[in-house]
Order: structure tokens, then sequence, then C-alpha cells
């Protein structure tokens, strides 16, 4: 399974966050497999230049 998660801060400080996708990702899980599900959801949502993405890596 594959999720994205959005949180951000209303006008109000108030934090918020919403399940925007979650996918069952068939084949290879690839950085580009990775980077297309991204990406749709973005366009799906019309906030592609709205976003700030970070990857926490495991040590």
């Amino acid at each position: 399974m594959f999720a994205i998660i959005a949180h951000w801060i209303t006008d109000e400080w108030e934090p918020r966050e919403a399940v925007l996708h979650i996918a069952e990702l068939r084949g290879s899980h690839t950085g580009v497999a990775l980077a297309q599900e991204v990406l749709m959801c973005l366009r799906f949502y019309d906030i592609t230049k709205k976003t700030i993405t970070q990857a926490i890596m495991p040590p």
C-alpha cells in the first residue's frame, strides 16, 4: 500500500491533515513508479505548485 497524506495549518494556525490518496502498487516499486502516483494525485487536486515534499529514509 502507498498513501499520500497532506498536512497544513489553517489561517487560524490550527493543524490539519487528510489522506489524499491510497493505492496498491502493482509491479516494480521504483522511484519512477512512486513519482507517477504522487504526480497523478497532485494533479488531481491541482496542488502541484503548492506542495513541499519530505521523504524520511531509514538509517
